[in-house]
C-alpha cells in the first residue's frame, strides 16, 4: 500500500470522539420548504446487519448530499400498490389492542434495503415496493422524500438518514455514495458493541425524534456482530387548520371491544365533505400546509378487519379519495383524545408480501452492500413501532422501523447436552458483570 493510500485509509477508518458527537448533530435542511402529502408520522427506521469478527476504531464514510430544490411536479411514479399492502398486512388481525403503522417509513426501510442487496433478494423487494428496477425506487424514494419534507413554524415533517458500519468492514462505496445523493443518509464506521457508537446512534435518533422516541431509542444497540445500522427518521407536527374548543371537551363512554372505558371527546360542529361506502364512513379534518388526517367509522356491525378489504378504504388512507364522491354537510364531529402507541414484527407480513430471500442465509444476497461474502447475511429481526396522538392544537406522530441482519454461523463440529435435571447454581449480572443475583436451585417451583 502505498503511503498516500495508508493516509487514506487510515482517515476513512478511525473517527475523533467529535466526529460522533456530530454525528447526533441534527441534518443540515435545504434552504426551501417544500410541500407534502403527509402520512401523520415521524419514523425511525434501523436496519442492522451482522457478521462475525469484532472490529475496533470509529469513522465517516459519506455525507448526505442536500439539494436545494421544488417539490415534484404531481403525477410521478409512486409505489403502484405497496402502501395499500403494508396497510392491510399490519393493521389487520389487531383483535382488541390498538395497531399504528407508517407505510411511509416501512416503504423507505424497503428501498435502501434493496439498495443494498441484489438478485432475487433485491427482485422481492421491488416487487413488493411496485417499481422495475432500482433507478425507479430511486426515482420514487427522491419523489417521496420531496413530497413529504417542510419545516415551518405551523407544519414540520423532517426527514434524515444515517449509516453506521462495523470498522473492519469493507463496504462498497458507491452504493454509499447512492445512500448520501438519494436518501441523505450521512454515513460513519466504528467499534460495534461500543458505548461509544451506540451513545452517538441513540443521541442522533432523540436529536432527530425530538426526543419522542426517547424510550424506544434507548433500546438501539449495537454488538460486536454487528456490521451495518441504517437509521431514518421522520418528525411530524402539524396544527388543525381550524383547532379545536377546549370548552367543548367533554367525558363520555368509549365502547372498547375489551369493555366500555370513558374518554375525553374533542367537538367540532362544521361544514365539511362526508364520504362514505358500503359499511363505512369518513371525514378528513385539514391540517396546516395543505395536510389532512383521516377519521374512518365502520358501520355497526362490521369489523375492522373487513373494512382492511375494501379498495375504497384503502386508497382513501394513502392516497385519498381520488374519484370517490363527498357529500357536503353540516357534521357533528366528535373524537377522543388519543396518545397510542404499538408494536409489529414484520418478518411474518413480509414473507407473505412475498420478500422471503433476505431472511434466509443461503440465498440472501447483501454484495451491493459488501465485498465481504465469505459469511452468509441475512435478516435476523424486523420490527416496527409507532406511536400517533391528536389533541386540540393537532398532531404529533413517531414510529421506528428495527432490521436486524447476522451472519450465518459454520455448523459445530461438537454436539453438547446439557440438561439441568438436578441441583445448579445461577448468577444474574449486570452489564459490567457485576453480581446482581445469584442462588441455587435444589428443587425448582
Amino acid at each position: 500500500m502505498s503511503e498516500k493510500s495508508e493516509k487514506i485509509y487510515e482517515a476513512v477508518t478511525n473517527i475523533s470522539d467529535e466526529l460522533v458527537e456530530n454525528a447526533a448533530a441534527r441534518p443540515k435542511r435545504p434552504r426551501r420548504a417544500w410541500y407534502m402529502s403527509a402520512v401523520a408520522a415521524l419514523l425511525v427506521v434501523c436496519i442492522a446487519v451482522a457478521l462475525f469478527k469484532p472490529g475496533g476504531g470509529a469513522l465517516a464514510i459519506a455525507e448526505a448530499a442536500y439539494h436545494e430544490y421544488e417539490r415534484l411536479p404531481d403525477g410521478l411514479a409512486t409505489p403502484d400498490g405497496c402502501f395499500e399492502a403494508l396497510t392491510a398486512q399490519f393493521l389487520t388481525g389487531a383483535g382488541e389492542e390498538n395497531a399504528a403503522l407508517s407505510p411511509v417509513n416501512i416503504y423507505m426501510a424497503l428501498a435502501m434495503l434493496a439498495e443494498l442487496t441484489d438478485g432475487e433478494s433485491r427482485g422481492q423487494l421491488l416487487e413488493l415496493i411496485g417499481a422495475q428496477d432500482i433507478e425507479a425506487v430511486r426515482g420514487q424514494a427522491q419523489a417521496i422524500w420531496r413530497a413529504c419534507s417542510m419545516d415551518v413554524e405551523e407544519i414540520q415533517c423532517v426527514l434524515a438518514s444515517s449509516v453506521w458500519l462495523r470498522d473492519d468492514l469493507s463496504y462498497v462505496q458507491e452504493t454509499m455514495d447512492t445512500l448520501a445523493d438519494t436518501y441523505y443518509a450521512s454515513s460513519y464506521r466504528g467499534e460495534m458493541g461500543s458505548g461509544e457508537i451506540n451513545r452517538a446512534i441513540q443521541s442522533w435518533l432523540n436529536e432527530q425524534t425530538r426526543g419522542l422516541l426517547e424510550e424506544q431509542a434507548a433500546t438501539i444497540e449495537t454488538n460486536p456482530l454487528t456490521v451495518l445500522l441504517l437509521a431514518t427518521t421522520i418528525y411530524y407536527s402539524a396544527q388543525w387548520t381550524d383547532e379545536f374548543n377546549e370548552e367543548l371537551n367533554y367525558t363520555d363512554v368509549f365502547h372498547a371491544p375489551s369493555g366500555d372505558v370513558d374518554a375525553e371527546y374533542m367537538y367540532a360542529g362544521r361544514f365539511m365533505e362526508y364520504y362514505s361506502g358500503e359499511g363505512w364512513g369518513a371525514v378528513r379534518l385539514s391540517l396546516r400546509g395543505g395536510n389532512g388526517m383521516w377519521f374512518i367509522l365502520p358501520d355497526e356491525g362490521v369489523s375492522m378487519d373487513a373494512l382492511l378489504q375494501s379498495d375504497e378504504v384503502l386508497g382513501l388512507m394513502v392516497s385519498g379519495p381520488d374519484e370517490l364522491a363527498g357529500e357536503y354537510a353540516v357534521v357533528h364531529f366528535a373524537v377522543p383524545k388519543f396518545d397510542i402507541a404499538a408494536q409489529l414484527d414484520l418478518i411474518g407480513g413480509l414473507m407473505e408480501l412475498g420478500v422471503t430471500d433476505v431472511f434466509d442465509s443461503a440465498v440472501s444476497d447483501f454484495t451491493p452492500m459488501t465485498t465481504d461474502t465469505d459469511v452468509p447475511i441475512y435478516v435476523s429481526e424486523a420490527t416496527h413501532a409507532a406511536r400517533v396522538k391528536i389533541d386540540e392544537e393537532g398532531v404529533e406522530a413517531a414510529a421506528f422501523t428495527v432490521i436486524t441482519a447476522d451472519g450465518a454461523a459454520a455448523e459445530p463440529e461438537r454436539e453438547i447436552y446439557f440438561t439441568l435435571d438436578r441441583p445448579f447454581l445461577f448468577a444474574v449480572s449486570s452489564q459490567d458483570g457485576l453480581p446482581l443475583f445469584a442462588g441455587v436451585v435444589n428443587r425448582p417451583e
